[in-house]
């Protein structure tokens, strides 16, 4: 398991980065944001782990910064963004303007109704969820909607390296004081996935930025099963 070669995708030299910048542009708080996202999470390389046509929901899109990349990366794929929290959703709506794709509305992650699709995204989500179960059951119904192959795409804090994840605790805590946080480690993020009926791919994404992130690419490898 080598870690990714992240640094060339956190520059805003490539053309995908700036029709992000225009999108995010002049937007207040939201514009900052963008900035230090991207500066701290390869959206681009994430992105291109994702398939390059079809249906695609993510899950906890927030402000649309991962929507709106998939979407310029690929004209191909029809990308849906859900999150249950509208400044975000308002924020993402207003970088859509005339286009259809991607769209965004409001909604709880745990009580939509899905179609059938190639992909779920889950960028820095998980560990906001209001409970370990509410992840299993989240990751439950994403297999079940998953066609044959599909992907469930997943980047979230691990515990390592130790100071990197010491860091996420503490930001986590400074601006989230009032929500748990429910972080899984490698080895239970693997097991939880594998129990489901994934086969995960594990790609550290961590190098030169200052949090401990990694990338699970979890593929359904079966038709659907029953949950009990």
């Amino acid at each position: 398991m080598n870690k990714i070669q992240s640094n060339k995708f956190l520059r805003f030299d490539s053309k995908i980065s700036k029709q992000m910048l225009k999108l995010y542009h002049g937007r207040g708080v939201d514009t900052l944001f963008f900035h230090h996202s991207w500066s701290t999470v390869p959206y681009e390389l994430i992105a291109s782990f994702v398939p390059e046509e079809g249906l695609i929901y993510d899950l906890g899109s927030g402000r649309g910064i991962f929507s709106n990349c998939m979407a310029l990366q690929s004209p191909f794929r029809r990308v849906v963004g859900i999150d249950n929290n509208l400044p975000r959703i308002k924020c993402a709506l207003a970088t859509v303007k005339d286009k259809n794709n991607p769209v965004f509305y409001p909604g709880n992650i745990g009580e939509e109704e899905y179609d059938e699709c190639e992909a779920f995204s889950l960028i820095n989500v998980l560990h906001h969820c209001p409970s370990y179960r509410f992840q299993e059951k989240l990751i439950e119904r994403c297999y079940e909607k998953l066609k044959p192959s599909g992907r469930l795409v997943i980047v979230d804090v691990n515990n390592r390296p130790r100071h990197k994840y010491v860091l996420c605790c503490f930001l986590e805590h400074l601006f989230h004081p009032l929500s748990g946080i429910y972080y899984r480690n490698e080895e239970k993020m693997l097991r939880l996935l594998e129990d489901v009926g994934f086969r995960v791919e594990v790609k550290p994404i961590d190098q030169n930025i200052p949090y401990a992130l990694t990338l699970y690419l979890a593929e359904k490898i079966s038709g659907s099963r029953e949950l009990v």
